[in-house]
């Protein structure tokens, strides 16, 4: 996704008067929301140092509210995952991937998208840590759940193929591509 400069101050203003709001009216999970928003603004905009004080500020609120359901937690171990990738916290960022693949399937069932995005943000992970053999069958299974889901015309399906691709290095797409579809030498 881009966003250009004034987008990204105007979402990054609104999400802090909405902090000041939440905070002052005592609204824990409404603020903690808010905290991991701003989190995910900065992690758009690579500003990791900033997104971790977000994200943690989310977390205290969060499990001050006490109240967080499997969709607010699939939410938190996504952002957690993703804060985790940008911190180079390989093995972290595909814990915490898979905690909401888990929340996922519990809130929304196996053939959700976001089930989807799950398996795909969790073969992203185990692609940098060096699982490639698993990070492709998660990617996989990921892109059947979009096209069962969303279908192959949708535009959310061409993004998570996009991802995929470039998620794995170039000699595993090229040893995938002459798995599947192997060339013979004779129909040259």
């Amino acid at each position: 996704m881009s966003w250009e400069e004034g987008q990204l101050d105007t979402a990054e203003h609104i999400w802090l008067k909405a902090v000041r709001i939440f905070a002052n009216g005592g609204n824990r999970a409404a603020s903690a929301e808010a905290y991991r928003s701003l989190a995910e603004l900065e992690l758009w905009q690579t500003k990791v140092h900033q997104a971790r004080k977000w994200f943690e500020k989310a977390l205290a609120d969060a499990n001050a509210a006490g109240s967080l359901t499997p969709v607010d937690q699939a939410a938190y171990a996504s952002t957690e995952g993703w804060l985790d990738l940008e911190e180079k916290h390989i093995p972290e960022a595909a814990d915490a991937y898979e905690r909401s693949l888990d929340y996922c399937k519990l809130a929304f069932g196996e053939n959700h998208y976001l089930t989807g995005w799950g398996f795909l943000l969790l073969g992203k992970a185990l692609t940098q840590e060096g699982q490639l053999g698993q990070a492709l069958t998660d990617m996989r299974d990921g892109l059947a759940v979009l096209d069962q889901s969303l279908g192959p015309q949708n535009p959310k399906y061409w993004a998570a193929e996009i991802a995929q691709k470039s998620s794995l290095p170039m000699h595993s797409c090229w040893h995938c591509r002459c798995r599947s579809n192997p060339i013979s030498f004779s129909t040259l």
